[in-house]
């Protein structure tokens, strides 16, 4: 079985996408398995890259694990319907930084509450709202702090829901729903101990990067920390003695930093450099030349 397709990119620019590495990644997909497993799921843009019969979703974040379960659940018709209405009421702009503010604020003051709501209506409307939020936010991030509120800076000049990204998430969502997935909001772990029963399944593992300071620690109780990379490399190895296949995708080296648990956990598998620069990954740094990611798998 040949397990790729027409390429489709996540609908909202998420940071952490593995779209530039997606050619390597689907040149060493397996052949012999029918469902693939993510516990970083993040938007599941390699998942849905991939012809696998079976598709099994999770992320640990809330907010991101809530937009995708309204992407698949609701009709991609209301949703674009609901983000237009939102940006004609307080009239979003690329140029609207004050639009954007008072936005912010009264998503903050009286919908953010609702993503937790029990009511599924209040709760699929904030997470829209949360969506559009994101689209007119800097770099797109999603950035809540402790309390649930919502708290990045307006992309004025640089982020907005234009006709691109319009055309992307109506092929997101349309992807996401023709696919047969199952989801969970859960600790890694917890999650492998719900799927490591499962025949016939390959672990894609993206998960976030030790060494380099990425989106997963702007959510808030999202920390990483060297506990969590050692247990990482400790399922990856209860992976491999199960007779499951995984791909593991992580940095090896980021400036004058290398990742010295991935480095020892590699050498018992087999490793494939990626060979793609991080030049234009972070403005803001110098000396990006020496960074490294690494795919690892163990077949």
């Amino acid at each position: 079985m040949e397990n790729t397709k027409t390429s489709i990119k996540n609908g909202f620019n998420y940071s952490g996408s593995k779209f530039r590495i997606l050619p390597i990644i689907q040149q060493y997909l397996p052949n012999d398995c029918k469902i693939i497993v993510e516990p970083f799921a993040g938007t599941f843009e390699v998942s849905l890259n991939t012809v696998y019969n079976k598709k099994i979703y999770n992320d640990k974040n809330y907010y991101l694990f809530g937009i995708i379960k309204v992407l698949i659940e609701l009709e991609p018709e209301y949703i674009i319907n609901e983000i237009d209405e939102i940006i004609y009421y307080y009239g979003l702009s690329k140029d609207n930084k004050e639009g954007f503010l008072k936005f912010r604020e009264e998503f903050n003051e009286r919908y953010s509450k609702h993503l937790f709501s029990s009511d599924e209506d209040y709760k699929n409307m904030s997470f829209i709202k949360l969506l559009t939020l994101m689209y007119y936010s800097f770099n797109y991030y999603l950035t809540m702090d402790k309390n649930g509120r919502f708290i990045n800076t307006s992309g004025y000049k640089r982020s907005w829901f234009n006709d691109s990204l319009r055309n992307k998430l109506e092929r997101y969502i349309e992807a996401l729903h023709c696919c047969d997935i199952d989801m969970y909001n859960l600790d890694f772990n917890d999650f492998y101990n719900k799927t490591k029963n499962i025949k016939d399944c390959f672990y894609f593992i993206d998960p976030p990067y030790l060494i380099s300071d990425d989106i997963y620690s702007r959510t808030n109780n999202l920390k990483w920390s060297i506990d969590d990379e050692i247990e990482l490399y400790e399922m990856c190895d209860n992976i491999d003695k199960s007779n499951c296949k995984f791909m593991l995708v992580n940095q090896l080296q980021k400036g004058d930093k290398t990742n010295v648990y991935l480095r020892d956990f590699s050498k018992k598998y087999r490793v494939i450099n990626t060979d793609v620069n991080f030049y234009n990954c972070n403005y803001q740094r110098k000396n990006k030349g020496n960074d490294k990611e690494i795919i690892v798998i163990n077949y």
